[in-house]
């Protein structure tokens, strides 16, 4: 956690906020939900919404590194009210005594027109807010090397100003890729690739791009997947093809078939390598890094299997800031899955 910015936790109900955390210190303190807020949750992002000094005020959260911890990534009002509106919502704030109906909901607020409501008060009109600039807590972290004949002979993370050597396990190796750091650590069910660049020159080194790949020797680490397409059929790796729409995906599980659902920042693919489908999965968050997944259907049976995950931020991303899948199996990152019959 950043010094001086506050995290926070949120217990969801589906789309509903039904409880805040604030973490200060390390310590966990539920903070109240105010009657004039509404809280709402789309999967990855919570937003806040409260009458402010006459304005609507939007606040939004995000898990930046999906450690549990949400963080402040933007805030923006819409314009102010008239002054009959701000003293009605007063006058609503300090009404503690039921003569009111409130309608309480944690989803995204719903427009209305402005108007009475038999009390003489006016109803404001919700505005939706303008898109702000992320804020990127994890900007202060990256990574110090030292090289020696071209090979890297010690590893340093620096975080908030400070340089602290990392050790290197012995499943772990750091070789140069022409003027960035690739990091491998193998285990025994997959291979992590990890690449440090640094863009501005400054000796200190970012993550821009990452990926765990699958090598299929446990098969119970195998992730088990089929995708539908508009007619209600289910994709299968022989007749996917470039541009086929798919509408829903399920995730098998102990108890049988379950929904994933696809959300409004997600996008999936069928991407044609030489003789394969895969079906590329990519989430877009607040931070300007990508999330994505590959799957793939070798014997045409209907049922894909997740044999890679990760996240990019400056490498392997299009001009049209999409993944470059071909350019990551050129580059032979994908390789530790051909043992996986997917």
């Amino acid at each position: 956690m950043s010094k001086g910015q506050e995290a926070y936790r949120f217990t969801t109900n589906g789309s509903a906020v039904t409880a805040v955390y604030e973490i200060e210190n390390g310590r966990t303190k539920q903070e109240r939900m105010e009657r004039d807020e509404t809280w709402s949750f789309d999967g990855k992002v919570v937003t806040k919404t409260e009458m402010d000094d006459g304005r609507l005020e939007t606040t939004t959260y995000a898990d930046v590194d999906g450690d549990g911890l949400f963080f402040k990534v933007g805030k923006s009002y819409g314009p102010a009210v008239t002054s009959s509106t701000s003293s009605s919502t007063a006058d609503h704030d300090n009404d503690h005594d039921g003569d009111h109906n409130e309608s309480t909901s944690h989803g995204t607020p719903s427009s209305s027109s402005n108007g009475s409501d038999g009390s003489g008060a006016v109803t404001p009109t919700p505005v939706t807010p303008s898109p702000v600039a992320p804020i990127v807590p994890t900007a202060e972290k990256g990574y110090k090397f030292d090289i020696l004949n071209s090979a890297i002979t010690a590893v340093y993370e620096v975080k908030s100003g400070r340089v602290k050597a990392d050790r290197i396990d012995q499943n772990e190796t750091y070789t140069l890729d022409g003027a960035d750091v690739l990091k491998t650590e193998r285990s025994f069910n997959d291979v992590e690739y990890s690449l440090y660049s640094d863009g501005d020159n400054n000796g200190i080194f970012q993550e821009v791009f990452d990926i765990e790949v699958n090598t299929g020797k446990n098969l119970r680490s195998l992730e088990t997947y089929q995708f539908k397409i508009a007619d209600g059929s289910t994709l299968n790796g022989n007749t996917a093809a470039e541009g086929t729409v798919i509408t829903s995906m399920q995730e098998l599980g102990r108890f049988g078939w379950k929904n994933d659902p696809i959300y409004a920042n997600e996008t999936l693919q069928v991407i044609e390598d030489g003789a394969d489908n895969l079906i590329l999965q990519a989430q877009f968050i607040l931070s300007g890094k990508i999330k994505f997944s590959v799957y793939r259907d070798d014997d045409g049976d209907g049922l894909w299997t997740q044999i890679a995950e990760g996240e990019a931020i400056d490498a392997f991303i299009t001009l049209d800031n999409e993944i470059d899948l071909v350019g990551i199996i050129d580059a032979g990152y994908l390789q530790a899955a051909d043992g996986v019959v997917g």
